[in-house]
C-alpha cells in the first residue's frame, strides 16, 4: 500500500502561498469543518487556459496569469539557489523525478470550490449514515502531498496582492528536504541546519539574525555579560542519537541541544573561524553513519571535544548579540518560459495531483475516497484514450490503480512505463512487487526454490530502480526477499546492492532482517550475524526482537556434545 505523507503547509513556500478564503459555510457555521484537497470540478464554465513551465526540477501547471506564474517561478528558483549556496545540495533530498506544483488563482477558487462542495455534500447526503453528515466541507488552501519518490504542491495565489520580491521558502519545506535526505542526517545536524535557516533572510547575501539561546531572557543576559553562566551539553551526549531520540523537546536539556546545534552550525559557517569546509566534511562523515568520536573531531577540526565545547561557549555572546552575513553565489538569470499547456500535460499533472489526493482522503475521510479515485481516473484516462501513450502518463495511471487498490489494472500500465524507461523509481519497485506476487501465486509448493528466470523477472526492474533517485527501501527489501527464494547464489552486484541498502537505511530493521536471511540461505552465516548485530540496537519492539533471536539461533546452533 502506498505510504503517503501529508503536510498541511499554510505558507509551505512562505509568504508566497496565498492566505485561504473562508471555507464554504454550511447550515451551521459551528459544525465541524472537513477540509479536503482541492477537487477541480470545473463543469462547463469557461476558464482561463492552463499554463505550463518547467524549471529547477519542478513542473508547473498554472491557472494564474503568465506574469504571476513567471514571477512565482523565477523568485522560487532564486531562493532555492540561495539555500543551496548556504547548505550544500548533498545534504538535501536528491531526486530525479520532477516535482509538480499546481498554481490556481484565488479569484477562481470560489467558483471551483462551490462546484466541489455541492458535489461532496450531495454525496454525503446520499450516505445518510455518515458520521460527517452534520459537518461543513471545504478545500485545504495550500497542501503538499508526498509519495515514496515524488511530491506535489497545490497553492492558491492572491494575484491582486502578489509581490514576487516578498516570497521566501518556508522552514517547513527546507526541513522536508533535510528529513528526506538519504541516508538520514544525524538529528543534531538536521536541527542545526533547519534552525539556522529559520533565522536567515536570503537575497544577494544570507543575513542570519542574532541567535536565540534557550530563552530570550538568557540570550539577553549572555549578550549583556559574556561571563554570564551557561551550560552547554557535553560532546558525547550532543552527538549521541539516543540522547536526541529520548530527550523531550520541551525540557531544558532538549532546548539546549537544539540551541547548541544551531550555535555549532553558525560557528562553523562564520568566516572568522575558517572552519566551513572542514565542517561540511565532518558533517558528511557523520551522515554516513560514522560515529562522532573525539578522534574524528580532531581529524577535521584539529581539536578535541573539550576545546569544541569551550569554543562554542566563547562564541555564544557574540552570536546572541550580532547578525551574521554570508556571501552567496549569484542566482541564475535565465528567464523562465511560460506557455499554454498541452492537453496531455494538463491531464498528466492534474491527474498526478489527484492521484496523490487519494491517500490523503482515504486516511482522513474514507467515505470520499471513491470520488477522488473516480476523478483521478477520469482525468488520466481521458488523455490515454485521446492517444497519449507516453511513459510518464502510463506510470501515473499505473500508480493511480495501485493507490486505488487495483493491482491487476495497474500491471499493463507499469509494464509499458518500464518498457519506456520512465524516470520513476516507485514504478520499477511496484512492478517487481507484482511479479514477485504473481510467481508466488502460481507455485503450489511454497517451499520450492525459484528458477533463474523467475528470479530475473523480479530483479531486473529493481536494478533499474537502483539507478534512479531517490533510493527506495522497498526496492532493497524486494531484492532480499527474491534472493531468499533462490537456489542460485546472488551475483556480486546483488550482494553489493544489499549492502548499499543497509547503508542507506540503517534504521530499517526489517530490511536488515531480510538481508540476514539471504546470507543465511546461501551459507554466509558470519555475514548474517554481522548484519543482525549492527541492526539489533535499533529494534524497538518485542516481536521484532523475537524474530531476530530466532534467526540468530539458526545461525549459531548449540554445539553437539
Amino acid at each position: 500500500m502506498t505510504r503517503l505523507i501529508t503536510r498541511l503547509v499554510t505558507g509551505l513556500i512562505g509568504v508566497w502561498l496565498a492566505v485561504a478564503a473562508p471555507a464554504q459555510p454550511g447550515p451551521d457555521d459551528n459544525a465541524p469543518l472537513v477540509e479536503l484537497p482541492p477537487l477541480l470540478v470545473e463543469g462547463e464554465r469557461r476558464l482561463p487556459p492552463w499554463l505550463y513551465a518547467e524549471a529547477d526540477g519542478t513542473e508547473y501547471l498554472s491557472r494564474c496569469t503568465s506574469s504571476t506564474t513567471r514571477g512565482y517561478i523565477e523568485r522560487r528558483v532564486a531562493q532555492m539557489h540561495g539555500i543551496r549556496s548556504l547548505i550544500p545540495p548533498a545534504f538535501l533530498l536528491q531526486t530525479d523525478v520532477p516535482a509538480v506544483t499546481v498554481l490556481y488563482s484565488q479569484s477562481l477558487r470560489a467558483q471551483t470550490q462551490d462546484e466541489m462542495v455541492k458535489e461532496l455534500m450531495d454525496l454525503r447526503r446520499r450516505r445518510g449514515g455518515s458520521l460527517l453528515r452534520n459537518s461543513r466541507v471545504g478545500s485545504v488552501p495550500n497542501l503538499m502531498l508526498e509519495d515514496r519518490d515524488f511530491f506535489a504542491v497545490f497553492a492558491y495565489i492572491d494575484e491582486r496582492n502578489f509581490r514576487p520580491e516578498g516570497m521566501t521558502v518556508a522552514v517547513d519545506y527546507l526541513d522536508f528536504l533535510l528529513e528526506r535526505r538519504t541516508p538520514a542526517l544525524p538529528a543534531w545536524l538536521r536541527a542545526g541546519l533547519a534552525g539556522l535557516y529559520a533565522q536567515t533572510r536570503i537575497d544577494r547575501r544570507a543575513t542570519i539574525d542574532p541567535l536565540l539561546w534557550v530563552s530570550t531572557a538568557e540570550s539577553n543576559a549572555i549578550g549583556a555579560n559574556p561571563d554570564w553562566p551557561r551550560t552547554l551539553v557535553f560532546a558525547q551526549d550532543f552527538f549521541s542519537p539516543e540522547v536526541w531520540r529520548d530527550e523531550p523537546i520541551g525540557s531544558v536539556r532538549g532546548r539546549t541541544l537544539r540551541a547548541q546545534s544551531l550555535l555549532f552550525v553558525r560557528w562553523a559557517l562564520d568566516p572568522q573561524h575558517g572552519a566551513r569546509e572542514a565542517f561540511w566534511r565532518f558533517a558528511a562523515a557523520a551522515a554516513g553513519e560514522r560515529p562522532v568520536t573525539e578522534e574524528m573531531m580532531d581529524e577535521y577540526f584539529g581539536f578535541g571535544f573539550s576545546d569544541w565545547r569551550e569554543r562554542l561557549s566563547d562564541y555564544l555572546p557574540e552570536a546572541v548579540r550580532t547578525a551574521l552575513e554570508l556571501d552567496l553565489s549569484p542566482p541564475p538569470r535565465r528567464r523562465v518560459r511560460v506557455r499554454e499547456a498541452t492537453p496531455a500535460e494538463v491531464a498528466r499533472l492534474q491527474g498526478e495531483w489527484e492521484r496523490l489526493s487519494i491517500g490523503f482522503v482515504r486516511r482522513r475521510y474514507p467515505e470520499f475516497a471513491d470520488r477522488y479515485i473516480e476523478q483521478a481516473r477520469a482525468t488520466l484516462t481521458k488523455a490515454w484514450v485521446g492517444g497519449d501513450r507516453s511513459p510518464p502518463l502510463a506510470a501515473t495511471l499505473g500508480l493511480c490503480e495501485i493507490d486505488a487498490g487495483n493491482d491487476a489494472a495497474a500491471r499493463p500500465y507499469l509494464e509499458q512505463a518500464v518498457a519506456g524507461t520512465v524516470v520513476r523509481p516507485r514504478v520499477y519497485s511496484e512492478l517487481a512487487r507484482l511479479r514477485l506476487a504473481e510467481t508466488e501465486s502460481r507455485r503450489t509448493d511454497s517451499a520450492g526454490l525459484w528458477t533463474p528466470a523467475e528470479i530475473a523477472a523480479v530483479v531486473e526492474p529493481l536494478h533499474q530502480a537502483f539507478m534512479q533517485r531517490p533510493p527506495l527501501p522497498d526496492a532493497y527489501r524486494l531484492l532480499a526477499q527474491t534472493w531468499a527464494r533462490s537456489e542460485q547464489v546472488p551475483a556480486d552486484r546483488d550482494w553489493q546492492r544489499l549492502e548499499e541498502g543497509l547503508g542507506l537505511f540503517p534504521d530499517d530493521v526489517r530490511l536488515a532482517y531480510e538481508v540476514a536471511q539471504v546470507h543465511h540461505r546461501h551459507g554466509r552465516n558470519a555475514e548474517a550475524v554481522a548484519v543482525l548485530g549492527r541492526a539489533f540496537p535499533r529494534v524497538r519492539d518485542d516481536a521484532t526482537r523475537r524474530r531476530y533471536a530466532e534467526l540468530y539461533a539458526l545461525l549459531n546452533p548449540p554445539a553437539t556434545p
